[in-house]
């Protein structure tokens, strides 16, 4: 996921004429963290409501 967010930032910043290492740790970042975070309100709701999604 991570060789795939930097191929994605690469193609952006060479678009947009950006700063090439920049964007494609920004893109990692943002995907990692929407991931963390995704994972964390899954654990969360497993945990207080007893959801089990599968």
């Amino acid at each position: 996921m991570a060789l795939a967010q930097a191929i994605s930032g690469l193609l952006t910043a060479i678009s947009g004429s950006g700063r090439i290492a920049h964007i494609m740790a920004m893109n990692i970042a943002l995907s990692l963290g929407a991931a963390a975070a995704t994972y964390t309100i899954g654990t969360i709701a497993h945990q207080i409501l007893h959801i089990a999604i599968t």
